[in-house]
């Protein structure tokens, strides 16, 4: 089980050479496996865990993922981190803000490798397929060796994408659809 409650300081650093050091996450660590985390969170379903009740409607379709898909995969994920299998989101995955950190998802059949981002660079990441430019801005501002958000498509994927990426080890990474 991993602890929740580990201080924000505590965290491992990221040099970064010219750029502010910044923590390093647990999907950077090693040993980090979202699908081993989905497994778990599905057979915990099966058990019989409680599903959440969702009080608000479908959400629209993104990145070849329905409406009830993305609140499968949201659910999903919310029993990971109840199981204490998902670590609770200390720090924004991009701009390092501790200020209302939630997760995005950005695969949906890949429920668990949602990352920690806060409001403002979620409300960012959904719009860049409407105002790349300002999305542009705040990636290459925060991006750094390896950044999941440098990796993701800026155009809606079809369904065939995002299920062919949520085979591939790295799923953030576009460029893999060649």
């Amino acid at each position: 089980m991993i602890d929740r409650h580990l201080p924000f300081v505590a965290q491992p650093k990221l040099d970064l050479g010219d750029k502010p050091v910044r923590p390093v996450g647990y999907w950077e660590m090693d040993g980090w496996d979202d699908r081993a985390a989905d497994a778990q969170a599905c057979a915990a379903i099966r058990a019989g865990h409680p599903i959440p009740v969702s009080r608000y409607p479908l959400l629209k379709s993104y990145n070849g993922a329905t409406g009830q898909e993305r609140r499968d995969c949201g659910n999903r994920y919310v029993i990971g981190r109840e199981l204490g299998l998902i670590p609770w989101p200390k720090f924004c995955s991009i701009c390092c803000s501790t200020r209302f950190v939630g997760a995005h998802n950005e695969i949906y059949a890949r429920p668990c490798s949602a990352m920690p981002v806060c409001r403002s660079c979620h409300r960012l990441l959904h719009r860049r397929f409407y105002d790349p430019g300002t999305w542009l801005a705040r990636a290459h501002e925060h991006a750094y060796p390896g950044a999941w958000f440098t990796k993701i498509a800026m155009i809606q994927l079809t369904r065939e994408q995002m299920l062919w990426l949520a085979q591939q080890d790295d799923c953030f990474d576009v460029s893999q659809l060649g």
